[in-house]
């Protein structure tokens, strides 16, 4: 018969076996943070985009916001006088492939073309390096949130109540006292909507106007940089 014998471990042994512990435990941590288990207030893509659905209903096969939407395809050409202001290989002579797309915010997918609606711009820029360079704008010239969490505390706060079916101005308004520079401090023209998209091509332009004095726009939007 063999005989089995009972060692006490040694302190290299321990060693070894808490080493092995700390690390289970580590990685157990890290699979409870990246669960929202540890941070059940932490603001995740799961909840924004429930936020989204919340507000607008489900529409499979569409994007979440900005629903409604057009792509384009064309490129952005630069005659390499912005080269002296940065080393970007954007800016270096040439043409660039860029993919845009144009829609109207929100996430329904079918609703009407309304002079009142935001619009926006995406640009994608692929350089022959392998980078990709990525804007988006917006016409209206005053964005109520500047982040992430903000604009979720906007939606959560148009959310349509279940017994009128329309979003709650108590909610709204208390969404807005908290903001730092609340709408209602812009008012006249200037802060509207624009009611077409050639209309909304002011701002942008504006917006841009150094880029412009230097590189084309894209020829697939058919934006001007003369004058803006």
């Amino acid at each position: 018969m063999s005989d089995f014998r009972l060692t006490m471990p040694t302190a290299g042994m321990l060693v070894r076996l808490a080493a092995i512990g700390a690390v289970m435990l580590c990685l157990a941590l890290l699979f409870a943070y990246t669960g929202g288990w540890l941070s059940p207030g932490r603001l995740t893509q799961d909840r924004m985009m429930e936020a989204f659905q919340s507000d607008n209903g489900g529409h499979p096969g569409f994007r979440r916001n900005h629903a409604k939407g057009v792509c384009v395809s064309g490129w952005f050409e630069s005659n390499g006088q912005a080269a002296a202001l940065s080393k970007a290989t954007l800016f270096k002579p040439g043409r660039v492939p860029v993919i845009g797309r144009f829609a109207l915010a929100g996430g329904m997918p079918f609703q009407a073309d309304m002079p009142n609606t935001v619009r926006s711009m995406a640009l994608r820029f692929l350089p022959p390096s392998g980078e990709e360079w990525r804007t988006g704008m917006n016409d209206i010239p005053v964005f109520v949130v500047n982040s992430a969490r903000g604009f979720y505390e906007q939606l959560v706060a148009a959310a349509p109540d279940p017994a009128t079916g329309k979003p709650d101005p108590a909610k709204m308004q208390a969404f807005l006292a908290n903001r730092p520079t609340p709408p209602s401090r812009c008012a006249g023209p200037r802060c509207r909507c624009s009611p077409s998209w050639r209309k909304a091509q002011r701002n942008r332009r504006r917006a841009t106007r150094t880029t412009c004095s230097t590189t084309s726009a894209p020829r697939s939007t058919g934006t001007r940089c003369n004058g803006a």
